[in-house]
């Protein structure tokens, strides 16, 4: 009985070069092909299910997770933006009650009852303030997750 001939694809030392990748010498879709897929790296047309480019070998399923990590990123980031636009009025105005406060107590110190009209503006606006910076917070952990 003879031993079979375990001359594979890359038999040669230099088949690599010569015959690419394609270990089982597929044949790339048709341009039509609802399977078809464009390769990130070499730009050739491959199959959809494979998990590396049937041309060069590019790990297709690692870069479309790459590709949806970067999306998540870029959503986060301008869910994050939104965020802090919306915030910075609040700040603002919590700003102003500040110097309010602190101008009350030196132009009108026998008045009391303004010191407790801006009290009760600061935590109202402390309470809006409150929900906001923990979504930023969340926000921002989700994108160091992410990177």
């Amino acid at each position: 009985m003879k031993a079979p001939d375990n001359k594979g694809v890359f038999y040669s030392p230099h088949a690599h070069i010569v015959d690419s990748f394609n270990v089982y010498k597929q044949k790339p879709p048709p341009a039509d092909h609802p399977n078809a897929i464009v390769c990130g790296q070499c730009e050739d047309l491959t199959w959809r299910m494979t998990d590396r480019c049937i041309h060069c070998n590019f790990d297709i399923a690692a870069d479309a997770l790459e590709q949806q990590r970067l999306q998540q990123l870029e959503q986060l980031r301008f869910e994050l933006q939104q965020l802090k636009d919306e915030l910075r009025p609040f700040l603002v105005l919590m700003a102003a009650c500040a110097i309010a406060l602190v101008l009350t107590f030196f132009i009108a110190p026998q008045m009391p009852y303004v010191y407790w009209v801006v009290l009760g503006a600061m935590i109202v606006l402390a309470a809006f303030i409150k929900p906001l910076d923990d979504q930023i917070k969340s926000t921002q952990h989700q994108i160091q997750e992410l990177r």
